[in-house]
Formats: structure tokens, C-alpha cells, sequence
């Protein structure tokens, strides 16, 4: 005897294919993803912890590094790989849309870069966006991991990637998982002390960007740099 979730899973696939993502309700969402991680079980009650637990979908693929999200009954490595994966493919090709069109000419598209690349990380990361004349990307680089809430910023290593991939300009990436994307006086006196010298070797500092899941802080905006 087939058990009672079988013919549910046939036609929440059926809906989906047939009306998109928008027909589903949130807990649909996640209960489908689960299928996939969970080949025989009733996924409704893992779906709907995990939304009690972080809220929503959002709240969900932000805490994939979370020890909680293991707490979830049900939801295992099976699952956590799946939906990492899932988190890492879209952000991959939301970058890999920015490197087609390869300039970063503008604030916006700068910011959209820097959330979509370490916006939701849980620990601080550093990064150095290698540019040439015309704006174009040259190299993404990781410079440093750090903590959850710091990071220390090495201007000699940034100076030596930018030399190393033929910049004639960087834009600096930093995230701040707390949420607060006000810069400390320590990264004010190192992003100046950076700036001058890039400019002793003919590289420009464009900014220097700190981001947070929803929110941004331009140096270079705020008259710092």
C-alpha cells in the first residue's frame, strides 16, 4: 500500500509544472525542495518547522550555515546540501550575469555585486574587485575571512593583488553579518591609508563598499575616501 503522502507529492509537482512557483504557498515551496533531499516521507511537517523556525524562505537559505537549521527535525546533510547548492547556483549565475555585461561603472550595480557575492555570509569576508581602464572586471579576489564580527584589512595585500592582475582601479567588498554596516575607525584609517597607496602606484581606490543582507555602506558616497 502506497503511503498517504505519495499521491500529495504527484500533484504538488503537477502544480508546480503547470503553474510556476507563484501557484505554490510558501510551505509548498519547501516541502518540493525536500522531495528531492527526502525520497520517502511526509516533508509538510519539516516544511512547516523549518518556516516556524526562521520565519520564511529568506530567513531559511540566510541560516544554512546556522547550527539551528540541523535542530529541524528531519532535515539533514541531505538536505543542507541541497539547499546550499541551490543558494550557491543562483548566486553564481546572478555573478556570472555581471560578468557578462563585465563593468562596474555604477554604485547600483557595484552593490548588487557585493550582496549577491557576501551580503549573507556569516562571517566576515574581504574582497578585492580587480578593474581595468574601461571598468571592467579583471579578477575577483577573496583577500581574507575573518570572524562574525571582524576582519583585519592588510593594504600591502591588496596592493599586491592589484599589481598582480593589472589593475588601474579596486573596489574593495566587506561584509558585516551583524546587520550594522557602519564602518569602525580602524577600517576609516586603513581604507585611507590604502587609498594613498594605490595612488603612489597609479591605482585608483574606487570605494569601498560594506554590506549587509538589506543594507550598504559606500565610502566613497559618504565622503571618506
Amino acid at each position: 500500500m502506497k503511503p498517504h503522502y505519495y499521491g500529495h507529492r504527484e500533484r504538488l509537482k503537477k502544480k508546480f509544472i503547470e503553474n510556476g512557483i507563484e501557484a505554490l504557498n510558501e510551505y509548498e515551496v519547501i516541502e518540493l525542495l525536500l522531495f528531492f533531499s527526502i525520497p520517502v516521507k511526509d516533508t509538510k511537517p519539516i516544511a512547516k518547522e523549518l518556516l516556524k523556525e526562521f520565519k520564511n524562505i529568506k530567513g531559511i537559505f540566510k541560516n544554512l550555515d546556522s547550527k539551528k537549521i540541523l535542530n529541524v527535525k528531519g532535515f539533514g546533510k541531505n538536505s543542507l546540501t541541497l539547499f546550499k547548492l541551490i543558494k550557491e547556483l543562483h548566486s553564481l549565475i546572478e555573478k556570472q550575469k555581471i560578468f557578462e555585461r563585465k563593468v562596474l561603472d555604477n554604485l547600483e550595480k557595484v552593490i548588487k555585486y557585493a550582496k549577491i557575492s557576501i551580503g549573507n555570509r556569516l562571517k566576515e569576508e574581504l574582497k578585492v574587485i580587480c578593474l581595468n581602464s574601461k571598468n571592467e572586471i579583471i579578477e575577483d579576489v577573496t583577500v581574507e575571512i575573518g570572524t562574525e564580527n571582524e576582519i583585519y584589512i592588510y593594504p600591502r595585500k591588496i596592493v599586491k593583488i592589484a599589481l598582480e592582475n593589472n589593475s588601474t582601479a579596486i573596489i574593495l567588498l566587506h561584509n558585516h553579518p551583524s546587520g550594522n554596516i557602519n564602518p569602525s575607525q580602524s577600517d576609516i584609517n586603513i581604507t585611507k591609508k590604502l587609498k594613498l597607496l594605490l595612488e603612489n602606484i597609479g591605482i585608483t581606490l574606487h570605494d569601498h563598499i560594506i554590506v549587509a543582507s538589506d543594507n550598504y555602506f559606500s565610502f566613497k558616497e559618504q565622503g571618506i575616501i
